[in-house]
């Protein structure tokens, strides 16, 4: 089969950096082929140049046997070359026929053009078995496009709106042209970006980490539309780190390290074993085994719930007389289908989601009135400054200078200021601390030295601490904020999916921190959608279903009954 893109010595440079170094691979049509490889391998700076974005410094790109070169993406798009990130590029507060026109220069707005544009979709998302379709819109205007003429006259929403985020469900039936971006799963937000790229005539698809936002069933939809692309002829490029997905989905694989090709299979005849040779020859060291320091049963309880109650964003009833005890030197693993309660637990805990009902206890005390003493004795140990200013304090700022730490599952939206720099980000936490704020005048010398600290310590590879942290790779910049959360040696650790969409190497020196946190006495509430980190790393296992614990269990209990828990197919 002749290959519909071939890429022939690639080279790349940022400074002294070599991001590419004389890469080649080759697509064909109606393949998945998979690009593997650790956070700085040279995976992104590949598909930049292929979208656009960079320019190569040497090799040269075919597509269809034509030399091709694109100045940007919208060169890129022309040629036929899609491209999805991690970070979807939709409108909230449009619906989805809007979001599908916007841009694009092959659809009419109004009559007959507009009928046909929304034809095509409907039988693109047939051929693509994709549940969508046309449904009397909530309001009262005749078509989409004059909505979207209304809502381009609106103000910008602050960045802080909670209907940006999108809403989790363990139900995913089909939606409607109508419906608001901002009320679809992640799931569906993402196959509207699928669907919205093939619009555009599209013959190549490139899929950045596409799995690292989504729940598992969403996981297991994105492969069987995969599928179906790849029986109507599209080329698509699978980025990823993970090798049983890449194994599950893909034809055939391009592994990179260090800027160069290490690895090339054809899926069928590639083992797990070959596959993570080729990605690290060096074998990752392991963190700390968890009956290296006290058992958890022998130490004291450090965060008590009790019956708690909270609603999720759309009012539904998210937790629902939820209970459970967290010790000192424990890793109470959460496992669950996303969705479940998951994000509102951790955000009750946090102090950033009001609770309807029940009570949290931390060291033995209801947790408000227990904030409230150490917010005596901090007046009293560090002056009156720091006594106005901790009065100042949000419940959730407050928890976090009595000794909680959080690992937030978006570290875009939750963990980081793109903004700032690195430098800024690692003592995001520390400015309010005596040892760098003597009566309000900052001691700069201490903080970078602090900062430093952090990125040597947790292995955050980064030539200058004052570059924008979004210069960072997606695991460095994970790797920087879990240092931050754990450089105060936490009382409470709570941690919310800390290694998605990282590396092999990220995700085992993440998991040696965390045990090392435990090992230091610290209670950590592990919220993940991974089972294997739950495994991995966890004292006990707690199941989320519908808001509720289904059971809490040692680790012992079998990836089975654990997957029934979670469908809600058994009872403790």
């Amino acid at each position: 089969m002749p290959s519909l893109l071939e890429i022939n010595h690639l080279h790349k440079r940022f400074g002294s950096t070599i991001a590419l170094d004389g890469v080649s691979l080759s697509v064909n049509a109606g393949e998945i082929h998979a690009v593997l490889g650790e956070n700085g391998a040279g995976k992104s700076t590949l598909m930049n140049i292929l979208y656009g974005l960079l320019q190569p410094e040497g090799g040269e790109m075919r597509l269809a046997g034509k030399l091709f070169r694109p100045a940007s993406p919208a060169d890129a798009i022309r040629a036929g070359i899609g491209m999805i990130h991690q970070h979807f590029m939709l409108v909230p507060d449009f619906t989805v026929m809007e979001n599908f026109l916007l841009g694009n220069p092959r659809f009419g707005l109004r009559g007959a053009a507009l009928q046909q544009a929304q034809t095509e979709v409907l039988e693109l998302c047939r051929r693509l078995s994709i549940d969508i379709s046309i449904s009397r819109p909530a309001s009262s205007r005749k078509h989409p496009w004059l909505g979207l003429r209304q809502i381009l006259r609106m103000k910008k929403k602050s960045r802080g709106d909670k209907n940006n985020e999108a809403p989790r469900s363990s139900q995913h039936a089909g939606f409607s042209l109508n419906s608001k971006i901002a009320d679809l799963s992640v799931g569906q937000r993402q196959r509207v970006e699928i669907v919205k790229t093939l619009l555009r005539q599209c013959r190549l698809l490139i899929l950045d980490e596409p799995t690292a936002v989504l729940a598992p069933q969403e996981v297991e939809e994105l492969f069987a539309l995969l599928q179906r692309l790849r029986e109507e002829g599209y080329a698509t490029i699978f980025i990823s780190h993970k090798i049983h997905e890449v194994q599950a989905v893909s034809d055939r694989i391009t592994v990179l390290r260090n800027g160069k090709v290490s690895g090339a299979f054809n899926t069928a005849e590639a083992s797990i074993e070959m596959i993570r040779r080729a990605i690290t020859p060096v074998r990752q060291a392991q963190g700390k085994s968890p009956s290296s320091v006290p058992a958890a049963a022998q130490t004291k309880i450090v965060l008590r719930a009790q019956r708690l109650r909270a609603r999720g964003n759309l009012g539904h009833l998210a937790l629902d007389g939820l209970s459970f005890e967290l010790r000192a030197s424990e890793i109470l693993g959460v496992a669950g289908v996303d969705g479940n309660g998951q994000a509102e637990l951790a955000e009750v805990l946090l102090g950033l989601r009001q609770l309807e009902d029940g009570k949290i206890y931390f060291e033995d005390q209801d947790i408000d009135q227990q904030i409230s003493r150490f917010g005596k004795l901090t007046a009293s140990r560090f002056g009156k400054l720091t006594a106005s200013r901790f009065g100042k304090l949000t419940a959730s700022q407050k928890r976090f200078v009595a000794g909680f730490a959080h690992i937030p599952g978006d570290r875009q939206q939750m963990g980081l200021f793109p903004e700032l720099t690195i430098a800024q980000n690692a003592a995001a936490l520390a400015y309010r601390a005596p040892d760098f704020n003597k009566h309000g005048w900052l001691q700069p010398a201490k903080l970078r030295e602090y900062c430093q600290t952090i990125v040597n310590t947790f292995d955050v590879r980064v030539s200058n601490l004052d570059l924008p942290v979004t210069t960072l790779s997606g695991g460095n910049q994970q790797k920087l904020i879990v240092g931050r959360e754990l450089a105060r040696r936490p009382k409470v650790l709570i941690a919310v999916n800390p290694t998605r969409g990282v590396d092999l190497s990220a995700t085992a020196k993440i998991h040696q921190e965390i045990l090392a946190a435990r090992a230091q006495g610290a209670g950590v509430l592990l919220i993940s959608t991974e089972l294997s980190e739950i495994y991995a790393l966890s004292d006990r296992i707690a199941v989320l279903f519908k808001g509720r614990f289904a059971g809490i269990f040692p680790p012992e209990i079998s990836a089975e009954e654990i997957g029934a828990l979670m469908l809600g197919e058994a009872s403790e």
